[in-house]
């Protein structure tokens, strides 16, 4: 299993990186500046798109600390380091970028998209109370063609009244989430927030 949500994608990009040389640039400094231009295009839609997807654009405050974090060298540093890259400065990453785009777009998005996932919710303590999990793992499966639905009660071959109670999340018919606790409420947010992560990647 991923010890990362982003290592499936990450195993990839590092592969098409290391054959196919693409950290080439081109000898025309003019395609090079239009790479530079159109790389940075790709890779703030790509980051707006994080943002609606996760819905912190419902909160302008928190969507402008999210760019701001994400545009930084601190956050593109992390970047460099989990492609390998020799890069010093944005506009290197921004060449590579366009060229990465337009290589692969399907593992472009899916890359960036769980980077963006993991290091909003790893930096950001409070990042969850900004995540609707139930919401999003519902539209994630919508978009995957996969039926979610839930199940939960108190284990009835237990007579006594504080024996714990369950919640279960089904993936087409089969049971993918399965938590024991106190309160159902307290796991059913827990249970959604797994069946997320595990829908973004099948």
């Amino acid at each position: 299993m991923s010890k990362h949500i982003y290592d499936i994608p990450l195993k990839k990009m590092q592969t098409l990186l290391h054959v196919e040389n693409l950290m080439s640039n081109p000898k025309d400094t003019q395609i090079q500046e239009y790479n530079k231009t159109f790389g940075k295009v790709y890779f703030y839609l790509e980051l707006e798109k994080f943002i609606k997807t996760f819905k912190l654009n419902k909160d302008t405050n928190l969507a402008l600390k999210s760019i701001k974090y994400f545009t930084s060298e601190t956050f593109l540093s992390q970047i460099y380091k989990l492609l390998n890259l020799h890069v010093k400065n944005k506009d290197a990453f921004y060449k590579l970028v366009y060229v990465l785009k337009n290589k692969d777009k399907i593992l472009f998005e899916d890359f960036f998209q769980k980077v963006f996932l993991h290091f909003y919710t790893s930096v950001n303590p409070s990042s969850n109370t900004h995540i609707d999990h139930i919401d999003l793992a519902k539209v994630i499966a919508k978009n995957k063609s996969i039926s979610l639905k839930e199940s939960f009660g108190k284990d009835e071959q237990k007579k006594d009244e504080n024996a714990k109670v369950y919640f279960k999340i089904f993936f087409d018919e089969k049971c993918e989430i399965c938590l024991q606790g106190n309160s159902i409420k307290t796991l059913r947010k827990k249970a959604y927030k797994m069946a997320m992560f595990k829908l973004l990647n099948l």
